[in-house]
């Protein structure tokens, strides 16, 4: 049986409280373990968890068990390892299959024995994440999804190996464990700052009257939730945020046409051809805000990170498309995010306005066609790993027509990242797991297919860096003002 045996006290139970002359549960107990030990006859085991599922977190069993474990050691004069036993962690390990024990289970049998073999020497070590997946190797999902939410979609085509990971096999990637500092943090990092944005231009947004009590209200919450330092300096980072993204919201409507309030949830259904099998897929989200002027509709949205990374810029063009694909009018999309106010270096000068246009005169079958191709990818990502990445892929397409040698540079920096402040590819712990000693530079051969590193990254921005050029000239009716007023002023 368990020792101890957890006791869980209910407030409205009148035995939870214990009286005096009752006995003691935890003397109970005890009394209990010692007529099992004394019951023994020719064998005795005692299990419990040691491991935690952190590195290093070890548990101890329970306190009677230590003391007759040292009763064991001091008696016998054996060691400790002589009376307990530390089982593998892993079933492949080669410690499972020691001393020609059987088992059933052929395949880590298999991968016991060569990672043994690897430790003694005599075989050298296989390859890892995609050198070594063969597409018979990675079976396809045994019931697929039939719906899709656009921010899933989003998510798995700019960040596929955390997606295959987590989705698919149920693994989350090792993190970093944080560090509590010894004394309140002056600054705050690039993430806790994305954080600070999204909260204030939340609130902004739900109030919509900017009043000026709003720094107050967002400090007080993002300090009682630890995230942001105290007193002067936290007030010192909201009134910033604050005032950069009242800023970005004037930006924001500095342009033509009547706005629309979101309409009903976005609906597109594509169609997946594939193991013999043609299965209809729906991609669904909810709708965004728009500006209508004349027969032209444009969507646009507010992102906390910049509007010109792929992650913000992938997102829009999926919305753009699901939205062409239902028969929606909307020609154009565009995404206002950080930096774009004018204190912050925006397009809004100069006879442009803040944001970034995408636009598109595909039809609803052309539109469904492109959306579809998007799913299918990432339906292969869930399947097996790819070499898809947020940065790396992005720089590669968006390089197209540069030198070769410069091309190659720029996919460099992006995978191995330039320094702290600029993070590449490989310090993902997904990227990391599966792509260890992979290098994109050595895979930019065409010929390779349309799953491999560079037909996949032409496969997914390519379409996104047209409606990127097309972007402007659609979008164009909507800044005419800005355009008149830079006029005047040249």
């Amino acid at each position: 049986g368990a020792f101890p045996v957890a006791r869980t006290r209910r407030a409205w139970d009148p035995f939870s409280q214990p009286k005096p002359g009752e006995l003691d549960p935890r003397l109970a107990q005890r009394h209990l373990l010692l007529e099992t030990l004394l019951s023994a006859r020719e064998r005795l085991l005692f299990f419990w968890n040691g491991f935690g599922s952190k590195p290093g977190e070890d548990y101890a069993p329970a306190v009677p068990v230590v003391e007759f474990r040292d009763l064991l050691v001091e008696a016998s004069g054996l060691p400790v390892r002589q009376w307990v036993t530390e089982h593998p962690l892993q079933p492949w390990s080669p410690r499972t299959f020691r001393d020609g024990r059987f088992t059933y289970d052929a395949a880590m049998a298999e991968a016991a024995t060569t990672l043994q073999n690897i430790q003694a020497g005599r075989s050298p070590p296989q390859p890892i994440g995609l050198a070594a997946t063969r597409p018979q190797d990675c079976l396809p999902e045994a019931n697929p999804p039939a719906s899709i939410a656009i921010d899933d979609l989003v998510r798995g085509l700019t960040r596929a190996s955390d997606m295959f990971l987590r989705d698919r096999l149920q693994v989350a990637p090792a993190r970093d464990s944080a560090q509590l500092l010894d004394r309140e943090p002056l600054e705050l990092s690039g993430l806790d700052r994305w954080g600070v944005r999204d909260e204030v231009l939340r609130t902004l947004l739900e109030r919509g009257d900017g009043g000026a009590e709003v720094p107050d209200q967002v400090a007080r919450r993002l300090q009682a939730e630890g995230r942001l330092p105290l007193q002067a300096g936290g007030r010192r980072i909201i009134q910033q945020a604050c005032a950069t993204a009242t800023e970005l919201l004037s930006s924001y409507d500095q342009v033509q046409g009547e706005p629309r309030p979101p309409g009903p949830p976005l609906r597109a259904e594509v169609t997946l051809a594939g193991g013999g099998a043609v299965r209809t897929v729906r991609v669904q989200g909810p709708d965004l805000a728009a500006r209508q002027l004349g027969d032209a509709t444009l969507l646009e949205w507010l992102s906390p990170s910049r509007s010109d990374s792929s992650k913000a810029l992938m997102r829009t063009w999926v919305y753009l498309l699901v939205a062409r694909a239902s028969g929606r009018p909307a020609t154009a999309a565009r995404v206002v995010g950080h930096g774009d106010a004018p204190s912050g270096g925006s397009r809004g000068r100069a006879g442009q306005v803040a944001g970034v246009v995408l636009a598109t005169s595909a039809e609803p079958g052309e539109a469904a066609r492109l959306l579809g191709d998007l799913v299918a990818v990432w339906q292969a990502c869930r399947d097996r790993p790819l070499p898809l990445f947020a940065k790396a892929s992005w720089a590669w397409a968006q390089s197209a027509g540069a030198p070769l040698a410069k091309r190659r540079a720029a996919l460099r920096a992006k995978w191995q990242g330039s320094d702290e402040r600029d993070p590449g590819d490989t310090s993902d712990g997904a990227v990391h797991s599966l792509f260890a000693g992979w290098e994109p530079v050595d895979h930019l051969d065409p010929a390779e297919g349309p799953e491999s590193f560079a037909g996949l990254a032409e496969r997914v921005y390519g379409p996104l860096l047209a409606a990127l050029a097309e972007g402007p000239a659609a979008a164009a009716p909507f800044f005419a003002p800005a355009a008149a007023d830079a006029e005047e002023a040249a």
